[in-house]
């Protein structure tokens, strides 16, 4: 016999609004130090399209901030011009003047994911 399982959508949510910023921050300190270190990895790695080798120590900036009842982590990356980048890096972009798709990093969900409380 086979059954189905609904859970609510909102449960994460919820579970902020229940137990309050203090499990949120707690949180977002540990994802935003490993976020930070994930960048940095992935900036190193020389098989990643987007940065590779390029040295983003100076350039990224990663910080939790309250955001009504919960933490937020932010990720902000500084370009050559300074313009904001982060999502460039996190998605992908097409370089028009190479004339080819760079891939993104995609660390967000890999921290997202790998935070346990």
């Amino acid at each position: 016999m086979m059954g189905y399982v609904k859970i609510n959508e909102n449960v994460g949510r919820d579970i902020a609004i229940m137990f309050g910023p203090e499990l949120t921050g707690e949180l977002a300190e540990k994802g935003a130090a490993k976020l930070r270190a994930a960048v940095l990895a992935k900036a190193a790695d020389p098989t990643v399209g987007t940065v590779v080798g390029a040295n983003l120590a100076d350039n990224v900036h990663v910080e939790s901030r309250m955001t009504g009842w919960h933490h937020q982590i932010v990720l902000s990356v500084t370009g050559r011009r300074g313009t904001e980048v982060a999502s460039h890096l996190e998605f992908g972009y097409v370089n028009y003047w190479a004339k080819r798709y760079l891939r993104g990093m995609h660390v967000m969900p890999e921290v997202a994911s790998s935070l346990k409380l």
